[in-house]
């Protein structure tokens, strides 16, 4: 299993964002698809873990699955919503495995916003 993280801490006024994510991960051949383990404490996270797992997955351009288990989260009830959480799954994925993806994932300070590339 390959160990990925990532963090992300912005403050722009009047809006924080703040999140971090800690997961392992294995290739698998079944093309697009995702086997997600999420502890029960962190279950309110699963669709955006999901989605931004299927997002990397759909951006590598390669015949990939995953097998995905999430070791820790943080967050803060404030500045951490199912997004953010996304973000950081695809973010962690990408830096992980050094993959270029044909859109990756950013955040754009001027409209606080996380843009996901189609």
């Amino acid at each position: 299993m390959n160990i990925a993280n990532y963090k992300i801490a912005k403050q722009v006024v009047p809006h924080g964002i703040y999140g971090e994510i800690e997961l392992t991960f294995e290739f698998t051949s079944e093309h697009s698809k995702v086997n997600l383990s999420v502890p029960e404490n962190y279950a309110r996270w699963y669709s955006g873990i999901l989605f931004g797992a299927t997002y990397w997955l759909e951006h590598t351009i390669q015949p990939l699955g995953l097998n995905l288990y999430i070791r820790e989260i943080k967050f803060n009830e404030v500045d951490t919503n199912n997004t953010v959480i996304a973000y950081l799954t695809t973010k962690a994925l990408e830096h992980a495995t050094k993959t270029s993806l044909k859109g990756s994932a950013f955040f754009d300070e001027q409209t606080v916003s996380f843009v996901f590339k189609k």
